[in-house]
């Protein structure tokens, strides 16, 4: 197995060791107190997946009403503090009477179904709010159509919630962003969430105002691998607006749940850490956290390999930050 570095991947093992339909209920008690989630009728939603999601909605313990409206209250406490979402979705509310509606006649889009879902600011969305990459210069722009990603968001019963900031995290189970080079790992490591950075062409760039020809790519965030991977199936597919997915050199999976597995996949892998300028300057605390991964990854059957870019030097200073 090829080598990766440990220091973009650990969000990534970091869910590996835990099953993918069940999470460990976590405190809050060394969260501060402004950013302690509340309980939505009775009911814990610190660090629900999709699929606890889909079981309230179908039992009835909440709607899809009821969960857009905590999210939208979150934003409103919460954001002033992060400054993460450029705009609401003035018809969130309403898409999500649609939606439950439909629920309740039989009918369900697919997993995402009543899902809220936060979109990078530079993706077009073909409805009351602005899509500006966050410049004032394209402030009052009129998009033509939903980006690609957008509308297979919708086709598979999302909730288009806002817009957020180009590089953070916002308040939503999935977040969709499009890198060039560090927008989904960064906010990934930063917000210890799981992040996956497709290949160019395995999603369609069409309707994104753009970086690279060559480098964009388009990808999710969840606070899972399993609600990342749902994220992922949403987004990937054939685009003719973009030709590199229809290219012959790629291969779009209709279900890439059926990839993920557990730790027994660590068996034999070998993960490269880098060590001079990277690994030397992470604080203690982080330290500590990412070597009990470390232990956990060799456990498995794993290998660390210590090893140092080869431009190490001359592309990062001497205090360890990116030149």
């Amino acid at each position: 197995m090829a080598s990766v570095s440990l220091l973009q991947s650990l969000n990534y093992f970091q869910a590996a060791f835990t099953r993918p339909r069940s999470r460990t209920t976590r405190s809050q008690d060394n969260v501060p107190a402004p950013f302690h989630l509340k309980s939505l009728n009775s009911i814990d939603l610190y660090e629900v997946s999709i699929a606890e999601l889909q079981q309230h909605y179908t039992s009835g313990t909440f709607t899809a009403i009821d969960y857009v409206q905590f999210c939208l209250d979150r934003i409103r406490v919460i954001d002033p503090y992060l400054e993460a979402v450029i705009e609401v979705n003035p018809d969130a509310l309403e898409i999500a009477v649609q939606l439950d509606e439909e629920r309740k006649r039989g009918r369900v889009r697919g997993s995402l179904h009543g899902i809220p879902v936060l979109v990078k600011d530079n993706m077009a969305t073909k409805d009351k709010m602005q899509t500006t990459a966050g410049s004032w210069a394209l402030l009052g722009s009129v998009v033509p159509r939903d980006a690609f990603v957008v509308a297979r968001l919708r086709q598979e019963g999302a909730i288009i919630l806002g817009h957020a900031i180009h590089d953070r995290m916002g308040i939503s189970p999935i977040e969709v962003l499009d890198p060039t080079d560090g927008s989904i790992v960064g906010p990934a490591q930063i917000n210890s969430v799981v992040g996956i950075k497709p290949t160019p062409g395995l999603t369609s760039r069409s309707g994104i105002i753009p970086s690279s020809q060559t480098l964009d790519t388009v990808g999710p965030l969840g606070r899972s691998v399993q609600d990342a991977v749902l994220g992922l199936n949403a987004i990937v597919g054939r685009d003719e607006r973009d030709p590199l997915t229809t290219s012959e050199s790629r291969h779009q999976e209709k279900d890439y749940t059926q990839f993920m597995s557990d730790k027994k996949s660590l068996r034999g892998a070998k993960f490269g850490l880098p060590i001079k300028r990277c690994w030397e300057f992470v604080k203690e605390d982080q330290k500590r956290e990412a070597t009990r991964i470390f232990d956990g990854i060799i456990k498995a059957g794993g290998e660390i390999v210590h090893l140092n870019y080869q431009c190490a030097e001359e592309r990062i200073a001497a205090n360890g930050k990116w030149d």
